[in-house]
């Protein structure tokens, strides 16, 4: 069990990401100078009332640490501690709830069969069933839901574990955490290496389309969206940004078509309803001008 690493009880409701991240800080500073509180100030999103596994990556880096995010395994686990490196995991709060709930993972009891790890929310040292913890482990699709975890460790210390270092999940969330903070072309840098470590999937493309949009550069917008429907017609991420593309060049009718592909093939992404109601908006309005115009000019015609 890792002996350095300090217990720190969520402050307020919630905080889980950053009591966590002050424990695995200050398991590095002898002088515990992380404040749970003014990590919050800086990552903790006040609106959805949590903090994305994104900021967790982010913020270590920008006081002189390397982190590094990936899908992880109970072996990946117990090496990383087996060099008494603390791991950020993300979890079910419970196994029934499915809610994500960020802990520390410093041991393993391997006699009890069991996984032990400071709890923000439940207490210091507690410890799960290694079958019960990868359960709740699991807590949703995809890669940043499905066995997320972080190792943090001082700037100038190698990471032991190059596979590891050089995994394309690190550079989606700090891409993400960029995206977020308008700093397009980091993000575009970042997403730019997962493009290159994943090769034909489709997820670094339409990302790079929606940082191209918000760059103003549409016709780019459209190639990346396009490339990525190439190779998976039924990405209704692509499709999302493909509309976005079209409707941002004025071309209404196939942006709606679009954005009306992608909210069939994802009818519960509320971010892509928006985006449907409000280019039908516009292409409703449009159609009502034109008719206007083309009314007035009959009428002058035949008055």
């Amino acid at each position: 069990m890792i002996q350095t690493v300090p217990f720190e009880k969520w402050l307020q409701r919630n905080y889980c990401g950053p009591a966590c991240l002050a424990m695995v800080l200050n398991s590095w500073d002898e002088t515990r100078s992380f404040s749970q509180r003014k990590i919050a100030d800086e990552i903790f999103d006040s609106g959805s009332q949590a903090t994305y596994n994104s900021e967790l990556v982010l913020f270590p880096r920008t006081k002189g640490f390397e982190s590094y995010s990936f899908q992880g395994n109970l072996q990946i686990l117990k090496d990383l501690v087996a060099k008494d490196i603390p791991v950020i995991v993300l979890t079910k709060t419970i196994k029934q709830v499915a809610k994500g709930h960020y802990r520390v993972v410093i041991g393993f009891d391997d006699d009890e069969n069991q996984i032990i790890f400071h709890d923000p929310l439940f207490g210091g040292r507690r410890a799960m069933r290694t079958k019960a913890f990868m359960k709740v482990w699991e807590l949703g699709k995809g890669r940043n839901q499905s066995r997320w975890m972080m190792a943090v460790v001082p700037g100038q210390s190698p990471f032991p574990f190059p596979t590891l270092q050089n995994d394309p999940l690190t550079s989606i969330n700090l891409a993400t955490a960029f995206y977020r903070r308008s700093d397009f072309s980091r993000s575009r840098e970042q997403w730019e290496k997962v493009r290159e470590s994943l090769g034909r999937d489709p997820y670094p493309l339409y990302s790079l389309g929606m940082v191209s949009l918000r760059q103003g550069r549409l016709d780019e917008a459209e190639a990346y969206a396009l490339e990525a429907l190439n190779l998976d017609a039924k990405s209704a991420y692509a499709h999302n940004v493909l509309g976005l593309a079209y409707a941002n060049q004025g071309k209404m009718l196939p942006a709606l078509q679009s954005l009306g592909q992608a909210l069939q093939l994802a009818p519960k992404e509320g971010f892509i309803r928006t985006h449907y109601l409000q280019v039908r908006a516009i292409y409703i309005e449009k159609a009502r001008l034109e008719y206007n115009q083309k009314k007035e000019k009959s009428n002058e015609k035949t008055g």
